[in-house]
């Protein structure tokens, strides 16, 4: 199993915007993927402008077949969803059980 972390700055008056944009297009696109577990969103006590987010999937080959172009256009849409609600990512990483 690898985890996928990533760790976004998110101003909280449009986390839960944020959050629904993220359910809507991103985890309704990557829970189709194959190797695809689940998906877990966290927070940080000590900053509630942090939104970390931890993807399973069954291997990392699995993971990494998706398709580059399918990405950016999950990416594209999900940016035009947002449009000016500023958010970053600031942190990816990937772990291994």
């Amino acid at each position: 199993m690898v985890i996928e972390w990533l760790k976004f700055q998110v101003e909280k008056s449009y986390k839960d915007i944020f959050l629904g944009l993220d359910r809507k297009i991103w985890t309704s696109r990557l829970s189709r993927c194959r190797g695809f577990v689940d998906k877990e969103i966290w927070f940080d006590p000590d900053d509630d402008t942090v939104i970390i987010i931890v993807i399973r999937w069954q291997t990392r080959d699995l993971w990494k077949r998706i398709c580059v172009a399918d990405l950016e256009s999950i990416n594209s849409q999900f940016q035009e969803a947002m449009g000016d609600i500023p958010y970053k990512m600031l942190e990816s990483r990937e772990f291994f059980l």
